[in-house]
């Protein structure tokens, strides 16, 4: 079947185009320097202003983050659940599907746990690793165990994540069983989804401002501390972020016997136009282009570029995951090795239930500042930092996803060396 099955109507209409990512880029860049400046000014010239700013400014901070707190577990449930509707039929998600998604999941486990033990060992984030510090493992496990709710109104009102997860899984998989007899139901949810992804984009408008005085709030209180760890984290990001990316290029190159400078070559355009839309689906048809050069049979591509734009998004998990970190390390959030499991495993999920879309992670960082204790100020922080790097995990995304089809391709014998090679038949 063609892949446009496989996309929902919102994703199929999104375009980002270059131009408008880098005025959004060059904003947040403008209006965190002009808030330092401003901060600046009103500390040395103007300290009374610091009590209006308290009286008025902060109570607007905190009801920008409620906002974001309304929309993260609607979302997140609505995403989890249409992802499974848009597959197609139960068949598909059974054979190709599965091991598909099989794939996925170890792939963005793997770059999780190996990302977290390496942040360990080189000690870049203070992390308790003492006995005393591990005895929240039984919270981990409880939190494992209780993953079916009781009712559908719980898991809502104590923001349970795990179960919001479970209930749109399994509400997913009994209407794409049924689907020609809950047409309307599944009409329903795609419009509550347009819905709650409309206010998403018009409270996403709003960041630059709430940036502007976090930034502000940093530079009053002098805590320069902070705007280090946010620099340093960024950039550490950004360096992890390209190491994934070309262990697997290089472990794609061994087991498939093709040149790296070949297959960087056919994966850059890509990778380059998801970087500076910050849209997968933007990066549509060339990534069904350069699978084809890549020598993937359609058989694989079809779906699976499809597919695994919907569900497979390791470059997102790994800016929850540093930005997440970054946070805690600002806030003096301990950071130990339960702590520690917890944002993995929801960073894997938010990895899968991420929308691909720009401004995707927004309603997600309340969530987890929620789960790991991190302060109601972090969010308005990480709101700020994850628009700025989240075309790094756009990035990412996609040149992984071609990885991984390629694999996945040699595995079922449907990879065409001719093509891969350029070589004539």
């Amino acid at each position: 079947p063609h892949p446009s099955k496989y996309i929902s109507p919102l994703y199929s209409v999104e375009r980002n185009t270059p131009v408008s990512v880098m005025i959004a880029i060059y904003i947040f860049l403008v209006v965190s320097i002009l808030s330092v400046l401003f901060g600046l000014l009103v500390k040395n010239a103007f300290p009374n202003f610091i009590i209006a700013y308290n009286a008025f400014i902060v109570p607007i901070i905190g009801a920008f983050a409620n906002c974001l707190r309304l929309l993260g577990l609607p979302i997140l449930f609505l995403t989890v659940c249409i992802g499974i509707i848009n597959v197609g039929d139960f068949s598909t998600l059974t054979n190709m599907g599965l091991k598909l998604i099989k794939r996925f999941f170890i792939v963005a486990g793997i770059a999780l746990i190996g990302i977290t033990a390496f942040l360990c060992v080189t000690k870049f984030y203070k992390i308790n690793l003492e006995i005393d510090s591990m005895k929240g493992f039984y919270d981990v496990y409880l939190m494992l165990l209780g993953i079916i709710p009781e009712n559908l109104i719980t898991p809502f009102l104590n923001k349970n994540v795990l179960q919001i997860v479970f209930l749109g899984a399994i509400a997913g998989i009994a209407l794409l069983i049924i689907k020609n007899k809950t047409e309307n139901i599944c009409e329903l949810l795609e419009q509550l989804k347009v819905f709650t992804e409309f206010l998403l984009g018009i409270i996403v408008k709003f960041i630059p401002g709430i940036l502007f005085f976090s930034i502000f709030d940093i530079v009053i209180l002098s805590d320069i501390r902070k705007i280090f760890i946010a620099v340093s984290s960024i950039v550490l990001l950004f360096i992890v972020s390209y190491a994934t990316v070309f262990i697997q290029l290089f472990y794609v190159s061994f087991k498939c016997e093709v040149d790296i400078k070949l297959l960087i070559k056919k994966v850059l355009k890509t990778h380059y136009i998801g970087l500076i839309t910050d849209s997968a689906f933007s990066a549509f048809s060339e990534n069904i282009s350069a699978c084809d050069k890549l020598g993937i049979s359609k058989k694989i591509s079809n779906f699976g570029i499809a597919f695994g734009q919907l569900i497979f998004m390791p470059g997102y998990a790994i800016v929850y995951l540093f930005l997440s970190l970054a946070v805690a390390q600002m806030y003096n959030i301990e950071i130990t090795l339960p702590w520690l499991l917890i944002l993995n495993i929801l960073c894997f999920i938010f990895g899968i239930a991420a929308i691909p879309i720009s401004g995707c992670g927004v309603p997600y960082i309340t969530i987890l500042c929620s789960q790991l204790n991190l302060p109601a100020d972090g969010i308005t922080m990480m709101a700020g930092l994850i628009i700025i790097v989240e075309f790094i995990g756009t990035g990412v995304n996609l040149t992984s996803l071609q990885m991984q089809l390629m694999l996945e391709a040699k595995k079922e014998n449907l990879l065409d060396r001719n093509k891969l090679l350029d070589l004539k038949k």
